[in-house]
């Protein structure tokens, strides 16, 4: 599931909501805030135990976060410096 959740987005029980209807193994926001952070991980961390965040201060509400029910690599430290904080890079292994 992916989805801008809007930075000034408070509706955190309406989406959670719409996360269990639809039960997906991979969580994506863009503008993703520690607001966010403090109201989602503590409901979604034990079905998707799996989470990179990212805040960019010098952006502004350009947060990221990807929760995933399994386990994954964070490659976006192999990317130029100027795009790590722009794109998320992950690697999984399905077998």
């Amino acid at each position: 599931m992916y989805g801008n959740i809007r930075y000034k987005n408070d509706r955190m029980d309406e989406l959670v909501d719409i996360i269990d209807q639809y039960s997906p193994d991979l969580l994506f926001f863009v503008e993703y805030t520690q607001d966010h952070h403090s109201y989602l991980y503590p409901v979604l961390s034990e079905a998707y135990p799996y989470i990179n965040t990212e805040y960019p201060q010098s952006v502004g509400p350009a947060g990221k976060v990807m929760y995933s029910k399994y386990p994954f690599e964070n490659l976006a430290p192999t990317l130029e410096v100027s795009a790590q904080w722009r794109y998320g890079y992950m690697a999984m292994e399905f077998g």
